[in-house]
């Protein structure tokens, strides 16, 4: 009897103790759940305060990292990114002497079943000059027409809404395209081919071509504000008054791990400059090459279906000439005659006397030189100070949201300068916004007594607003000489190039660590002094229109190009090119006679690349303070002419037989882009932070969190306290 009393005992206390934890557990959740309410508020806020200054609109033209079909969401709300598979990137490569021809094809299903308009956005070389675009949607084939910008884009919407399969092709940058297709029909596929022409690039006896796969992602500086409607975008940041276009150029991207089979490259291209060569390879990409007849090679990649995440380069050589050499190429055409005239220095001069100088070296450390960017940088940077001698002096000057300089003023190039030097790289994180205005502004400044100041910009260029940085240079340059690096997979060649040719210097490419120091010795040999200065050009005593009108002095192995434009009864046989030849530290007049064959004409290029050239010419009128109006006018009339997109002009592609009728509704979706190679993975969309206020927000963000997890605390606290009562 007692063993049963006891047992019953037992149980009614471990009914008691059930209860007692049960109402103890439901105290505990009542107190959490009353913190819960004002937690959730201050975390959120903490959170919209750390995050970067966005706004959540569809995604429009310029946000594409590479040639991508972009579905826009119905709805702002619609956050999700429904990818439409990619069948194919092909690029196709035609080079023949110094000039190259390339068609894209991206071939796209539409893998709904909906009706949709498309955004097709894509990057191209910055000296690109597009006059073709084809579209074809199932049996369909639709060319495009030239037009000015604003009736081009009037046409493409009156043909979308009569449910007209129509295609538009609009230049965002000078090195960024967007083509728009709409009233594409479920499950069809589509191809869109673009033809492009640019000029090859020649380094003494060296050639290279870069074609863009991807976008780095940039950064916009300034305050938001309502943008004007032909500027409005759907991408990730705002109009702001020192980027009215931010919403156009500010792409969402998602990593490489994330989408399968898409987003893959097949290339081939045929090649002639119309000698042998030495060599003939790809940087980034595995190539197989097959020579040809005559001198003609071809070149495909060894593994089919890459990523569009790594900028193809490929590189070819020639047997190296040791003296000053010239070439030229002639076209004929309705618009009058054209010539293309190169002058290339010799790669080595034994006698260049060495000229003491100020190099200010300046580095970006913002977030998207996360990964292995920052460390070419800091590689690419050491490298610089290494080669500094006893007679020069330097600075570096780093910068992301804010710039900050590792001396007062240059300094001299003492070993215990060049230490400290060391150590300050070797620290250096890749954090924050690109904002290059302060660090030019410190750079271009101050006294460097009489010596020879070189400014050696390393970025990736990632930057939206390129023209008021392109104002800046052109007014602080001063008799300083600029020269940019180029990091990363890529780099906004537009940035580069333009900057280096404002700035009287050259550009330079390095997208992998093993080549850092064969790129920065070339470099090198060019710092030290020109080849050919005063260089001018008669044209037998015809009136030409000559571009660059006024040409820049030439380093070692650095070529010339200047086009010209002649009346349709002038064809000079010579062209005279004169100059000043440095030898050991004095100059000496120097000429030389060009022959130009009318009879071996290079085709319709010449004439193009002239128009490419009068159009950027004009721009730089434009920022030298010329009537933005009367200007604009003149980029139309030149690129109406030569049937190429500019600016001011669109393709635009219309086919007559409607396909959607009124009772189909015309959808749009989104499709992230491939973040470039080497940068660190991110969230689908994810963006670095950009605004410059961002630090500030930052730790006002940490600073509400924390508090939140401290009222959470104190909740638990007083929880526990009534726990027993």
């Amino acid at each position: 009897m007692q063993y049963w009393i006891q047992k019953r005992k037992n149980e009614h206390h471990t009914r008691v103790g059930w209860c007692r934890l049960k109402a103890t557990r439901e105290r505990f959740r009542r107190a959490l759940l009353a913190a819960s309410a004002p937690l959730f508020v201050i975390t959120t806020v903490g959170l919209l305060a750390t995050a970067p200054n966005v706004v959540a609109e569809p995604m429009r033209p310029a946000q594409a990292c590479s040639g991508t079909l972009l579905l826009a969401p119905p709805t702002l709300s619609d956050a999700s990114f429904r990818v439409a598979p990619r069948l194919s990137t092909d690029i196709d490569l035609k080079v023949v002497g110094d000039i190259a021809r390339a068609t894209v094809t991206q071939t796209f299903l539409n893998p709904t079943d909906d009706w949709v308009e498309a955004t097709y956005v894509f990057p191209l070389p910055a000296d690109a000059a597009v006059d073709h675009m084809e579209l074809l949607i199932g049996e369909r084939r639709i060319v495009g027409e030239i037009h000015e910008k604003a009736e081009a884009k009037r046409i493409y919407t009156a043909a979308k809404r009569a449910g007209k399969r129509s295609a538009l092709l609009s230049q965002e940058r000078p090195n960024l395209f967007t083509t728009a297709v709409a009233n594409i029909a479920p499950r069809e596929q589509v191809r869109v081919a673009i033809e492009y022409q640019q000029r090859v690039q020649r380094q003494g006896d060296r050639y290279s071509l870069r074609i863009p796969t991807t976008l780095t992602r940039r950064f916009v500086p300034g305050t938001p504000v309502a943008a004007m409607p032909d500027k409005r975008g759907s991408g990730w940041l705002p109009a702001t008054d020192e980027v009215e276009d931010a919403a156009r150029v500010t792409p969402p991207s998602v990593s490489s791990a994330l989408v399968g089979d898409s987003h893959r490259l097949q290339f081939r291209a045929r090649i002639d400059i119309g000698s042998a060569l030495m060599s003939l390879d790809s940087r980034y990409h595995p190539i197989d090459v097959t020579p040809g007849p005559d001198t003609r090679y071809t070149v495909t990649l060894a593994h089919r279906d890459e990523l569009l995440d790594h900028d193809l380069e490929l590189n070819w050589e020639r047997v190296p000439e040791a003296t000053v050499s010239t070439t030229s190429f002639a076209d004929s055409g309705a618009d009058g005659n054209f010539v293309l005239a190169r002058v290339m220095p010799p790669m080595t001069i034994d006698s260049a006397q060495r000229v003491p100088r100020s190099l200010i070296l300046v580095i970006d450390t913002s977030g998207s030189m996360q990964g292995v960017s920052i460390e070419q940088a800091r590689s690419a940077a050491i490298y610089a100070i290494n080669q500094l001698g006893p007679d020069d002096q330097f600075n570096l000057i780093e910068f992301n949201d804010q710039a900050t300089a590792l001396f007062d003023r240059a300094v001299d190039a003492t070993p215990a300068n060049l230490q400290a030097a060391q150590q300050w790289l070797s620290r250096l994180q890749a954090n924050g916004g690109t904002n290059m205005a302060p660090a030019l502004n410190m750079a271009l400044r101050g006294d460097v007594s009489g010596r020879l100041q070189q400014v050696l910009f390393v970025t990736d260029g990632a930057v939206g607003n390129e023209e008021a940085l392109f104002t800046q240079i052109s007014r602080d340059l001063g008799q300083s000489r600029l020269f940019t690096v180029g990091i990363g997979s890529a780099p906004n060649g537009w940035f580069m190039r333009k900057a280096a040719e404002l700035g009287r210097g050259t550009q330079t490419t390095i997208s992998a660590i093993g080549e850092v120091e064969t790129r920065m010795i070339a470099l090198f040999s060019q710092l030290t002094q020109p080849v050919l200065t005063d260089i001018s050009l008669d044209w037998d005593g015809a009136d030409v229109e000559q571009y660059p009108a006024i040409v820049s002095d030439l380093y070692v192995g650095q070529p010339l190009d200047v086009t010209a434009r002649l009346e349709a009864d002038h064809r000079p046989s010579t062209v005279t090119i004169k100059g000043r030849y440095w030898r050991k530290g004095t100059p000496e007049p120097w000429q030389q006679q060009v022959t130009v064959d009318w009879t071996n004409h290079a085709g319709p290029g010449i004439g193009i690349a002239w128009a490419r050239d009068k159009i950027e010419s004009l721009g730089d009128q434009r920022r030298r303070g010329g009537n933005p109006t009367l200007i604009r006018d003149a980029i139309a009339a030149v690129a109406l002419r030569h049937h190429i997109v500019s600016e001011a002009t669109s393709l635009v592609a219309v086919d007559k037989t409607p396909a959607r009728t009124a009772a189909d509704l015309l959808k749009r979706r989104n499709v992230a882009n491939l973040d470039p190679y080497g940068t660190p993975a991110q969230p689908l969309g994810a963006l670095v932070p950009t605004a410059t206020d961002a630090v500030a927000r930052r730790w006002l963000g940490a600073l509400m969190i924390l508090g939140s997890l401290l009222l959470l605390l104190i909740s638990r606290l007083r929880g526990m306290r009534h726990m027993y009562l």
